[in-house]
């Protein structure tokens, strides 16, 4: 649903160099500010969200430096403007966001080329939308029964983390678009969640809200110049069920048009925390030919320099990097239509890398960005395998998929640098 908030920055005259300026004066204009609020339309709550566009921040730029830069001004009026070009920024907020924080969301829009004419017109619009995405958490009663009922997610991006715990239980955190890892405390104790792993990743994009509900299993223009801005509060809703105990993530199996869980593949394992990590492929097959990719059940699929591991794939070698194709995901159907990923994946070089998912065929990556994941360091030869090293889920949105959308896994660096990784456990779904 649409939410808009509206108001409207109306240009009269100005004044320059401590006089009346009147229209024959030449050089300098001035901006009336008048704002409209619609409150009818706020239906979203929260202690901290500003949504108040007379509280907003305006910033006006030009070549010579900035010309204002603060609240829209009581009384309307911002004088003496230099004619010029301008870039004019609209937040929420006085500082950008960056750091996580609840309740926090932050609106934002920036117009290049904002051309002010002595004496001229000029409308302009921002539409302000939110930049950043919240994360909220759903206790189902199931986490009491299993005795999980003071459980604590913690969510983690680069260096900062949320606690939701006590009056931030409930609430909604913030973070900036990209990546941030999820783990879920009992008494400080990290819960297993995803396999082996302790944590699971997730990948934002601006406007997005999740709402993630943990479960348990029961055992354990008119002669003057305007610029109108709108806020635009029309949030994606992402939803995930996490179900402590279980090896995966809960997706109802109406949803699935295409799972792969490569049972039939054989090798090492991919990277487990806790276990040595090995070079040594014994007992993998290289997908090199159609015979070889039939023989272990991925018929449809394509692959460059690609091998099996223990029920997964390690993609790439010392010399070339890999790149894994999927069979068209027939089960959608002709009507496009938005999916969702979700996948396991790890590193085999020791340094971070990135992967990238691309669509071949009807479709385009919606989030994250570019549909880059950032894989974290993996473990040396030898070594012993860390959580962060470990394979990890990670999830990305595909709008407009039909049945001619074929999914692309492929290294974001050419063969002149290694970029080999792990993948297992595919699957996609049908958003609801």
């Amino acid at each position: 649903m649409r939410k808009l908030f509206l108001f409207t920055i109306l240009v009269f005259a100005a004044i320059a160099c401590n006089k009346k300026y009147t229209n024959t004066d030449a050089g300098y204009g001035s901006l009336k500010v008048t704002a409209i609020t619609d409150r009818s339309v706020i239906s979203i709550q929260s202690r901290a969200a500003n949504l108040d566009p007379e509280t907003y921040i305006l910033t006006l730029q030009s070549d010579q430096g900035i010309a204002y830069n603060g609240v829209f001004p009581t009384g309307g009026t911002i004088s003496d403007l230099p004619a010029g070009t301008y870039i004019g920024r609209l937040k929420s907020e006085a500082t950008e966001f960056s750091i996580p924080a609840f309740d926090s969301p932050f609106y934002a829009a920036t117009v290049n080329n904002i051309v002010i004419t002595s004496g001229g017109t000029t409308p302009v619009e921002f539409v302000c939308r939110q930049a950043n995405a919240g994360v909220k958490f759903i206790y189902d009663p199931s986490l009491e029964a299993a005795g999980y009922g003071d459980i604590v997610p913690v969510v983690t991006q680069a260096e900062n983390s949320l606690n939701y715990s006590g009056s931030n239980r409930s609430e909604t955190g913030y973070f900036a678009a990209g990546d941030v890892t999820i783990k879920l405390l009992d008494e400080d104790t990290p819960i297993q969640i995803s396999g082996s792993s302790t944590e699971i990743t997730l990948s934002l994009a601006a406007r997005e809200l999740w709402t993630i509900t943990l479960k348990a299993v029961v055992t354990p223009d008119n002669g003057r110049a305007t610029i109108a801005v709108t806020i635009d509060t029309d949030v994606i809703e992402r939803t995930l069920e996490i179900t402590i105990g279980s090896a995966v993530t809960t997706i109802d199996p109406a949803l699935i048009v295409f799972s792969e869980s490569f049972e039939l593949c054989t090798g090492r394992n991919y990277p487990i925390a806790g276990e040595t990590f090995s070079t040594n492929t014994t007992g993998a097959y290289a997908l090199n030919s159609q015979e070889a990719i039939d023989g272990v059940g991925l018929t449809g699929w394509t692959f460059e320099t690609g091998y099996t591991c223990n029920k997964g794939l390690r993609m790439g070698n010392g010399t070339a990097n890999g790149t894994a194709t999927t069979p068209p995901l027939t089960e959608i159907g002709a009507t496009p239509t938005t999916v969702v990923l979700t996948f396991m994946a790890a590193n085999w070089e020791p340094d971070a890398k990135n992967i990238r998912v691309e669509v071949e065929g009807d479709g385009a990556i919606a989030s994250p960005n570019n549909g880059i994941i950032a894989l974290p360091a993996g473990t040396s030869s030898g070594g012993v395998i860390s959580e962060s090293a470990a394979m990890k889920r990670y999830n990305v949105v595909i709008n407009g998929a039909t049945e001619n959308t074929k999914i692309v896994f492929a290294p974001t660096l050419g063969n002149s640098s290694r970029n080999r990784y792990f993948l297992a456990d595919i699957t996609v779904f049908l958003e609801e």
